[in-house]
């Protein structure tokens, strides 16, 4: 396939108290085409001086493009500058509720200087605190204060700061005034390259040829899990690495994909309710019975399978769940249908009532 992607290596840090765990990645490097050339500009100025001159730096896409792992892999990349200074990554709801216990137990003094002092201040979804006042009249003092060391500021948002209700006029003139990186899924030429790994990963042998049709083909707007996702599902019938797909499977593939581009969470816990012949109340509540707790991270996981909602979504509809606990629930689940035939079998199934959908 003509073209020219690039590729950035994607960093873990140690994460301290407040600060926002992050998906495992699926795949060690950021690969984009030229739908994100910007995050390659960006990452062509990431040392501390580069960022500094770019600051406030935004990163704003859809969920599950990767922002939040290009924010810990900037973190990670300045916690290794010798002379970098200090730096703190957290998410925004994190920021406005450690506000809000400062200003309760009158230590705001601690708090600033907690934030004020950095060279590097990273807000993972900003746009949590749109509808709070007081975090962003501190959050724009913070900003300036932070500028005047030389510092940098650099958040993450599912759209453009002018895009994002609840935010204050000051707020958003000040986030403008940066470098605005806009995110997207992957695009053809970057799909074709995360295909071909993931068949590696999988020990999958599908020809260039089928990888370019499926690169092409698949609907856009898919992230990286759902990539990873189309080929599993391929293979799931049988043991990895002992039967090739057919032409059919791999049309049918793509037909499905397709027709399940505007899926929504709701569909997939109706399907798994049917399936199991329960209802909908007790998938969606709290009961922790073991055998609803099965069905609930099924759920779950396919959602992460066939739709673009992240993890907050996802387990707000599941009784207001959070991302730790989807997370949790989405990585136990996929284990476990590697190693539970009757799990593997309650998948392989409903997958395939989406499939057949029309």
């Amino acid at each position: 396939m003509n073209g020219t992607t690039f590729s950035i290596p994607l960093q873990l840090h140690k994460t301290s108290k407040g600060e926002k765990q992050v998906e495992q990645f699926l795949f060690p490097s950021f690969i984009g085409g030229s739908e994100n050339r910007w995050v390659q500009q960006l990452f062509r100025q990431a040392e501390t001086e580069g960022l500094a001159s770019l600051s406030p730096v935004v990163l704003c896409g859809p969920p599950g493009t990767g922002k939040s792992a290009l924010l810990m892999t900037i973190a990670a990349s300045f916690a290794k500058e010798s002379k970098a200074g200090q730096r703190k990554l957290i998410h925004g709801n994190d920021f406005s509720r450690e506000l809000h216990s400062a200003i309760q137990t009158n230590s705001i003094d601690d708090f600033r200087e907690t934030y004020r002092t950095n060279r590097l201040l990273i807000i993972d979804d900003l746009h949590e605190i749109a509808t709070k006042e007081a975090a962003q009249e501190e959050l724009i003092s913070t900003l300036d204060a932070i500028e005047s060391l030389g510092g940098a500021f650099v958040t993450s948002m599912p759209r453009l700061p002018a895009n994002v209700r609840g935010f204050k006029p000051s707020l958003v003139s000040r986030l403008s005034a940066g470098f605005q990186v806009p995110i997207e899924p992957p695009g053809m030429e970057a799909r074709f390259v995360l295909l071909n790994a993931f068949c590696k990963q999988l020990r999958l042998d599908i020809t260039a040829d089928w990888l370019e049709k499926l690169a092409r083909e698949l609907p856009n707007g898919l992230r990286v899990s759902q990539l990873r996702a189309s080929l599993l599902k391929l293979v799931s019938p049988h043991p990895l690495g002992q039967k090739e797909p057919q032409e059919d499977a791999l049309k049918n593939l793509i037909a499905s994909q397709t027709k399940n581009a505007n899926l929504g969470v709701a569909d997939i816990a109706k399907a798994v309710a049917q399936h199991y012949q329960i209802k909908l109340t007790d998938l969606r509540g709290t009961t922790r019975k073991s055998n609803l707790v099965r069905m609930r991270g099924l759920s779950m996981h396919l959602c992460r399978q066939l739709t673009s909602l992240s993890l907050q979504q996802i387990g707000h509809y599941f009784g207001g769940r959070d991302h730790s606990t989807v997370l949790h629930a989405c990585r136990k689940t996929e284990t476990d249908i590697l190693t539970d035939p009757e799990l593997s079998k309650a998948f392989e199934d409903i997958m395939n009532v989406f499939s057949q959908r029309s």
